[in-house]
């Protein structure tokens, strides 16, 4: 379970990383990313999701330190078990 929750932090980082590189690597000027409904269901209601990737890079880094720090003296614990 422990080795799920941490591979889900790094996964967050990761694909919030690749992003960013993709937006870096095509000369893209904002890091911003408008998450929206094609215009066919914008009747929905939805509202578009506006996410500046440079800050949740840096929330999903610190969210993947925070799961590791948590779960650092459970790991331990359990490897006693073995």
């Amino acid at each position: 379970m422990s080795e799920t929750l941490l591979s889900v932090a790094h996964t967050m980082v990761a694909t919030r990383r690749s992003v960013l590189g993709l937006i870096n690597d095509h000369d893209i000027e904002s890091p911003f990313v408008v998450f929206a409904e094609p215009d066919e269901e914008a009747a929905s209601g939805a509202e578009p999701v506006h996410l500046n990737l440079e800050q949740e890079v840096i929330a999903a880094e610190a969210a993947w330190g925070r799961v590791k720090q948590l779960l650092e003296p459970v790991m331990q614990e359990v490897g006693t078990w073995r």
